[in-house]
């Protein structure tokens, strides 16, 4: 397994991934570039297969890794925890560079996406909505948080058989060929290398400090 320290140490990392010989990462896309500042960069790509995600991957890292490694094949990787991680997966050489970024591309088996508007209806492709996910790797919920559980899983209005869907906050949009684009947050949560962040939650706790809470106050 590879230390934390080796993790974040990127001539460390290199070498590492050089003397295994590995042939498979899965890494966020801000964590990768970070390591790729080692003195030999090309070190600390795998051999085989790269897999990023947890956040939106630029193509200008993309064409940086296709430069050392023109052999190398990459996917994008996308799903959140309460989907049980994996539900749409994008081969970056099949990429539509229209995108802003690399696209978070289409359904794995088992999942079904929905682009809907604030009213639950479906967009057509082009048009921003929330994403929703269905299938059968939802989740129940969160423990104890039934508030939140209720907030998040939702009934499906499409499915007869009473089915559920997990409202992602994420705003997308459907690529002319069906891949799906991701366009940022319909919410304040913001991703920092990879994990969920609630400034909500941030901007709570800092109230709750008497001196930083009279000071948010005050200058209000």
């Amino acid at each position: 397994l590879v230390s934390a320290a080796r993790a974040f140490d990127p001539d460390g990392f290199a070498a590492l991934m050089r003397r295994h010989a590995v042939d498979m990462l899965k890494i966020t896309p801000s964590h990768l570039q970070a390591l790729m500042g080692a003195k030999d960069p090309a070190d600390v790509l795998p051999r085989r297969r790269l897999v990023l995600g947890g956040e939106a991957t630029p193509w200008a890292l993309l064409d940086r890794i296709r430069a050392l490694r023109p052999d190398l094949r990459v996917f994008n990787h996308y799903g959140p925890t309460e989907t049980t991680v994996g539900t749409l997966t994008q081969d970056a050489a099949r990429a539509d560079r229209s995108a802003a970024t690399l696209p978070v591309g289409r359904p794995l088996p088992g999942s079904a996406m929905r682009v809907l508007d604030a009213d639950l209806q479906p967009l057509p492709p082009g048009l921003p909505g929330e994403l929703y996910v269905t299938g059968p790797g939802l989740a129940r919920g969160y423990h104890q948080r039934p508030g939140q559980t209720a907030e998040r899983f939702v009934a499906d209005p499409f499915d007869e058989r009473g089915g559920r869907m997990y409202r992602t906050g994420d705003l997308v949009r459907w690529t002319a060929d069906g891949q799906l684009e991701y366009l940022g947050r319909v919410d304040h949560q913001v991703k920092v290398r990879g994990f969920r962040v609630e400034l909500g939650e941030v901007e709570a706790q800092l109230r709750a400090d008497p001196a930083i809470g009279e000071a948010v106050v005050t200058a209000q």
